[in-house]
């Protein structure tokens, strides 16, 4: 009995520590891959995002060169481009309804704000986004 605990308990923290090791090591380039999967198909319009960089147990990360092209019927080009995002979040809050951030830096934003008659470039990208998801019930 006293060994098949033991057993456990080692089996339990190898577990635990390939979890970290991974979570430490690959989960920016994990974010970065699943922004640039997952932004097109959300937005209809290319994302692209060059690195990431985060630390689970900090709540720290960087975020570099991110962009969002304007959609289909807009002129070419960024909707919206930031060359380095660096926050600083509580790591648990992530876990519950209201995330804390301690402290969050734009480096270079830029924002480009084309409107028609009765639509924007930001409109139609957030109702794209909007479409993807499903619009939240009232």
């Amino acid at each position: 009995m006293k060994k098949t605990l033991l057993y456990l308990s080692i089996g339990l923290l190898v577990l635990l520590g390939a979890v970290y090791v991974t979570m430490q090591f690959f989960l920016g380039s994990i974010v970065k891959t699943s922004v640039n999967k997952m932004g097109p198909r959300l937005t209809q319009s290319k994302v692209e995002l060059a690195s990431a960089s985060l630390s689970p147990l900090s709540g720290a990360g960087t975020l570099t060169d991110f962009s969002v092209d304007n959609p289909s019927g807009w002129s070419a080009g960024h909707a919206l481009s930031v060359a380095r995002v660096q926050f600083d979040v509580e790591p648990l809050s992530i876990l519950r309804e209201t995330i804390v951030i301690n402290e969050l830096t734009l480096d270079r934003p830029e924002f480009t704000y084309e409107t028609k008659v009765v639509s924007s470039n930001i409109g139609d990208l957030l109702n794209n986004i909007k479409a993807a998801v499903g619009a939240p019930d009232s």
